[in-house]
């Protein structure tokens, strides 16, 4: 399917959801879909996200992926304070992105364009990417202090992986690129290689521990993650805000789209996923069924056990040697900052 047809069908399932809701005040499209030509085809394992803009303070869990006719949408509500200027917006890495080009879907109340353009127009300023750039490491460093709690396993290995791979932001914020969540580390590896910073993406590899892994071992792990991912998928009840990424609709980006990416050479960049993705399902399993996450349990550590993770104490060292070189991480993303022609000097 083209991509404006399927922006098309977006457009058409907000305003059906949105009719008559009080609180909906807007919506625009937001990730890497977003970005692709509107004459281009819709990848297989891409989807469309849609982030509602609500009224509510504290918005309700995204609603997640799903599809319809035909297209794979992805909705999340973020809530109008978020937006409340083009600073606040300008400041913070995930929102900024996908006010860099018009992705508006509807302005209900006419305020969604001009903070558009208002963003767009200070985007690239020095000022503003260093200011991103900092939210992006405290986001990473908040995020790794939060290990030293009481939780089950399978929970700080999430509470772990994440923050770790917030690292990988830095650079795409500093060249400009979408933070994209699923491909963080491909993308990152695109923009590290095309700056001569070959050295410093080993180092990023060396934090999640999968610099050595090879193409058998990520295709073995995704072999024994797609039948947790399978099981998980007929046994879950309780809901987490990543929930819809553990289903039907989800398995061709969390399993086919990671099979894809082993296949094509990029398996060491397909371990954030797989981790992540196995990490989910034991969260649900744990919830759930307690009798099957433990039956599954051993393909999950085996995974952990090949970047080097066998206990909590391994997961606070490698959580302080990601700390350990966030300056040297931050240095280079300043380099490339520094080297990039978009940017603009204030």
């Amino acid at each position: 399917m083209k991509v404006w047809k399927a922006k098309e069908i977006a457009h058409e399932w907000v305003w059906a959801y949105a009719e008559g809701k009080k609180w909906f005040k807007g919506a625009y499209f937001s990730g890497s879909a977003a970005e692709q030509a509107d004459n281009s085809y819709l990848a297989p394992h891409s989807d469309l996200d849609i982030m509602v803009v609500t009224s509510f303070e504290e918005p309700p869990l995204k609603i997640g992926k799903f599809r319809y006719k035909g297209v794979l949408l992805e909705v999340s509500f973020i809530p109008e304070k978020a937006l409340s200027s083009a600073e606040a917006v300008l400041s913070h890495y995930h929102i900024a992105h996908a006010f860099q080009n018009d992705t508006i879907i509807v302005d209900q109340e006419g305020f969604l364009k001009p903070l558009q353009k208002e963003v767009a127009r200070h985007f690239c300023q020095e000022q503003w990417v260093k200011r991103r750039l900092a939210d992006v490491r405290s986001k990473s460093e908040r995020g790794l202090e939060q290990l030293h709690v009481e939780k089950p396993f399978h929970e700080l290995v999430m509470n772990w992986l994440f923050p770790t791979g917030v690292v990988a932001h830095l650079f795409l914020v500093a060249a400009l690129r979408n933070p994209t969540v699923r491909l963080r580390y491909l993308a990152a590896k695109d923009v590290l290689t095309s700056y001569q910073l070959e050295d410093v993406y080993e180092h990023l590899l060396h934090q999640l521990g999968c610099q050595h892994m090879d193409a058998k071992q990520a295709k073995r792990h995704l072999t024994a993650l797609a039948h947790t991912f399978d099981m998980t998928v007929k046994l879950k009840k309780t809901a987490f805000f990543f929930s819809s990424d553990i289903s039907l609709e989800a398995r061709p980006l969390a399993v086919d789209g990671t099979e894809k990416l082993i296949d094509e050479g990029h398996h060491r960049e397909a371990i954030f996923w797989i981790i992540a993705t196995f990490a989910r399902c034991h969260l649900i399993l744990a919830a759930d069924c307690p009798t099957s996450h433990q039956a599954e349990l051993g393909y999950f550590q085996e995974a952990l056990a090949d970047i080097g993770i066998a206990n909590h104490a391994d997961l606070l060292n490698k959580a302080a040697y990601t700390r350990s070189t966030m300056g040297t991480m931050c240095k280079a993303a300043l380099n490339i900052l520094e080297r990039n022609p978009a940017i603009v000097c204030t």
